[in-house]
């Protein structure tokens, strides 16, 4: 089985996440401004126009008896819309009534007139007898209003409509300037975030980099990070079956580091990990997972394939030591995976090196 190695790109991986959190944190601002501005506007406004609304109520109770006919909204009560007008800082404020041909008329102050076109629909559903308050502003011509309509009733069944209107087109403004600005800001942030990323991890990305951290610079083999990191991920896939590991160890290294200095000794390591590497085939990989240790592991594999292996090695290193004075040297064990007594790949790798180790010590008796 071949190892495949997938080059994660951590740039891009910053730079989309970067980016997402700032699309997250733009959705965040709108929603958080449209609450705290938009929404807060339009309950404003609601809350001063129940207020005046209650005026008149107080009116029509106290004056009225709490009776009141059309002819009295008409006659009386518009003409406190201008005192509403004066001190309360609504944009409009009139009385809407039917005529005899069920059109809508306004009545306040000063005049009566047709009612405006965009009010008329929600003005006949209060002539319904329901309290219109809404949640949005309503788009004029050249403005946003906030409407609230409150339906005055007589004897026989609502007799008008009070209509409260506030100008709304400064917070609809402030609001539209959020909604649009908060983006562009963000598509600026995400530019320079990917911009960042791209360069500040760029480095980490690069495949040769990545080759770097992961193999041991005097053997150039993988190195004890990249061993954890593949064992990590072989155990966690499952995929244990027909697994196998060898652990290999160079005899006196130490006795050659302290008579003849760490120079020579590097020589040796490096001598030794040239003749494993030529002893393997592409699809095995080997790693150095210490000064003198080394480990083999094998995919698809068996007892066979391991011991045709270890002949290998020893074989090259025979070749080798004909032709040089290193006098290469090393003990060697395997393990074939076995989930009867193997929980884990590191019970087998456990075992692997318990059995390099029996080999050195006979290795040593033997001498």
């Amino acid at each position: 089985m071949k190892s495949t190695h997938k080059t994660s790109r951590v740039d891009i991986q910053m730079s989309v996440i970067s980016t997402i959190l700032i699309i997250l944190s733009i959705v965040c601002v709108v929603v958080f401004q449209y609450i705290v501005n938009y929404r807060e506007a339009t309950e404003g406004f609601a809350a001063r126009a129940d207020y005046i609304h209650s005026y008149f109520n107080d009116i029509i109770n106290n004056e009225y008896g709490g009776v009141i006919t059309q002819d009295d909204v008409i006659d009386n009560l518009s003409k406190h819309t201008a005192q509403i007008k004066k001190y309360a800082y609504v944009n409009d404020i009139y009385f809407a009534v039917e005529d005899e041909s069920k059109n809508l008329v306004r009545y306040d102050d000063t005049q009566n007139s047709a009612v405006y076109i965009g009010v008329y629909d929600i003005l006949k559903e209060a002539f319904g007898g329901k309290v219109i308050i809404p949640n949005n502003m309503i788009k004029m011509s050249d403005s946003h209003i906030f409407v609230a309509c409150y339906p005055i009733r007589s004897l026989d069944g609502v007799c008008g409509v009070l209509v409260i209107e506030f100008d709304g087109e400064r917070q609809y403004s402030n609001f539209v300037s959020i909604l649009v600005g908060t983006p562009v800001i963000g598509i600026i942030s995400s530019l320079f975030a990917v911009i960042i990323a791209f360069f500040k991890f760029k480095r980490v990305s690069n495949p040769t980099y990545q080759d770097m951290a992961n193999t041991d610079y005097l053997s150039q083999m993988k190195s004890r990070n990249s061993f954890d990191t593949d064992m990590f991920n072989i155990q966690n896939s499952g995929n244990l079956d027909r697994m196998a590991m060898i652990c290999i160890d160079l005899n006196g290294l130490k006795k050659i580091n302290d008579t003849y200095g760490h120079i020579i000794g590097d020589s040796y390591i490096s001598a030794a990990s040239k003749v494993i590497k030529q002893s393997l085939n592409h699809n095995q990989i080997a790693y150095r997972i210490g000064g003198d240790e080394f480990v083999i592991m094998l995919w698809d594999s068996d007892c066979e394939e391991a011991e045709s292996i270890i002949n290998n090695i020893r074989n090259n290193i025979q070749v080798e030591n004909e032709r040089s004075a290193l006098r290469l040297s090393v003990a060697i064990g395997y393990a074939v995976y076995d989930s009867t007594i193997d929980k884990t790949l590191y019970n087998t790798f456990e075992r692997a090196d318990t059995n390099m180790y029996n080999n050195k010590k006979l290795i040593k008796n033997n001498a």
